[in-house]
């Protein structure tokens, strides 16, 4: 669905395909929990077992793509999200099959190249950043985090240290990316970008702590603060972002319980959005201060989204447009 931010007004709509799943997904989300990607001028929506889409931003479909069915763990369901890299739309497959991470030609949704991944079923995102000149996919993984030449898949660094049931995205910042995962167990990262091969337990993980991690929700970074709640409740923690030191551990978000959505911030502060339907606003400070609690009637899993002076939020059963009048 396209919507006109300012009105709410429904532009466009468009059914990718209609079918019976070939199995079930996680009671707490959906068949479409995966975020499109567009560059302004197409958009790129993954359905994962339901196809890979191409659109232009005004609703004409381009190209589809079948990669077959994936098979998650305990039929916990997909979140397949594609990333933009250059000419390349980049998916990763984890699953309970042959694992991989496939390139596909944004524009026409042929395959670029496909490599092997020894991982088990995830719904991380890989985040792509620059360095040396070269485009790195990062991936984290429960076996390892591994860092991808985006343009032909070659691969430059690995990371092994997570937990299971890698979900959160990477971070980016200070030359390092951070990663984090938050299930039968706590691990974060921070780890060079400019490393070469297998890096597991050298000093180019610059710090590593086993308490405090996400579960679901990924990490957010501002300037030297690196935030994040713990597993899926409601408890936040800030680390300094060059050292791991703790700045203020596990405090309570007063107000809300289960955490899914991912933490933002705007305007020197940050939002967390409660599976519950509030959303916690905390000053962006070493002092751990709430600012306010607001509630909506309706619970959100989704990740808020800045647009301008504009907060947009995803509950169950609406989407919400707030903003000074």
């Amino acid at each position: 669905m396209a919507i006109d931010r300012n009105s709410g007004e429904v532009i466009w709509t468009q059914t990718a395909k209609t079918m019976t799943p070939h199995e079930g997904h996680h009671p707490t989300h959906g068949f479409a929990s995966a975020s499109p990607v567009t560059d302004g001028e197409r958009l790129w929506v993954s359905f994962g077992s339901r196809g890979i889409y191409c659109y232009t931003i005004d609703g004409e479909k381009v190209w589809e793509t079948d990669l077959g069915n994936i098979r998650s763990r305990a039929g916990f369901g997909e979140a397949v999200q594609p990333v933009l890299a250059g000419n390349n739309l980049l998916l990763t497959w984890d699953q309970e099959d042959q694992s991989y991470l496939i390139a596909l030609d944004k524009r026409t949704g042929k395959e670029v190249w496909r490599k092997d991944r020894d991982e088990p079923t995830s719904w991380t995102t890989p985040a792509i950043v620059e360095v040396d000149g070269i485009q790195q996919a990062i991936i984290p993984g429960a076996n390892k985090t591994r860092a991808y030449n985006a343009e032909n898949g070659d691969l430059i660094w690995e990371a092994s240290g997570l937990t299971k049931n890698i979900i959160p995205t990477p971070v980016v910042g200070h030359g390092m990316v951070y990663v984090a995962s938050g299930y039968q167990g706590r691990s974060v990262q921070a780890i060079k970008l400019d490393s070469k091969g297998d890096v597991s337990g050298t000093d180019n993980i610059v710090w590593s702590v086993a308490h405090s991690a996400p579960y679901v929700a990924s990490p957010v970074l501002s300037g030297n603060r690196l935030y994040m709640n713990k597993g899926n409740d409601a408890y936040f923690t800030c680390f300094d972002a060059l050292t791991g030191e703790v700045i203020y551990q596990d405090e309570s978000l007063e107000g809300i319980r289960g955490i899914y959505a991912s933490p933002i911030i705007a305007n020197g502060h940050i939002y967390v959005a409660g599976k519950e339907g509030a959303t916690v606003v905390i000053k962006d400070s070493d002092t751990f201060e709430i600012v306010s609690v607001n509630t909506l009637d309706d619970p959100i899993d989704a990740s808020p989204v800045v647009v301008g002076d504009q907060l947009i939020i995803r509950s169950h059963n609406y989407l919400y447009c707030i903003s000074e009048s």
